[in-house]
């Protein structure tokens, strides 16, 4: 007989990142100004509210850290 263990984690199932990051991005997001709204998916809801997920941020999919932040985009030649 075979006993097999799931990986149970504390972090939500519909979530990946680190909250603590998650605030840090978005107060990051409050300091600057953002006038061609770049950042825009970057809000804390229900439906935006996994930083992950974000434009512009790349996360660890096992850890959930935020590993990379690239802002780059199409306007930032203006910048």
């Amino acid at each position: 007989s075979t006993l097999q263990f799931k990986n149970v984690t504390t972090e939500s199932a519909e979530s990946k990142c680190k909250e603590w990051e998650k605030q840090a991005l978005l107060k990051f997001k409050q300091s600057i100004y953002d006038n061609l709204d770049i950042l825009s998916t970057w809000r804390d809801d229900q439906k935006d509210g996994d930083s992950c997920n974000w434009q512009g941020i790349e996360c660890n999919n096992e850890t959930g850290h935020v590993k990379k932040l690239d802002l780059r985009g199409d306007h930032t030649q203006y910048l």
